[in-house]
């Protein structure tokens, strides 16, 4: 009998898809023998493109209880903060948080001798690529 494992989110009760546990029927295997796996499963996995049940075993689901939210949950939240704080510090005017002392608002650009060299040795790399 074929397991299909889902996580289940207390928070937001999504269910979401976790991985399969081939029985011995979709591992095409003796009964008596181990089902290891040969090589690592990182997951959440993808679904199966052929079903288990297909192949004449049944299919089981489990399902295994988490604290918080499902990863879509948590992600829309993300975006709906990071949403308001924009358009609240866009109508505002000033920032919420005070900038430590010292700290530029804008991110430092290289000095002009930086990106000179840079350019010099891009133009360098070019040449020696081109010759063979």
């Amino acid at each position: 009998m074929c397991i299909q494992v889902y996580n289940k989110y207390q928070l937001c009760d999504h269910k979401v898809y976790q991985n399969t546990s081939p029985c011995a029927v979709a591992a095409r295997c003796s009964s008596k023998d181990d089902l290891l796996l040969t090589h690592t499963k990182f997951l959440p996995d993808q679904k199966p493109r052929m079903p288990p049940g297909m192949l004449g075993c049944k299919v089981q689901k489990a399902t295994r209880p988490k604290d918080g939210k499902c990863p879509e949950c948590t992600r829309q939240e993300r975006q709906g903060k990071s949403a308001s704080s924009s358009s609240n510090s866009m109508s505002s005017g000033s920032r919420d948080t005070p900038t430590p002392k010292g700290q530029r608002l804008t991110s430092p650009s290289p000095d002009t001798k930086a990106v000179e060299r840079v350019r010099d040795s891009l133009i360098f790399l070019e040449q020696q690529r081109k010759t063979p």
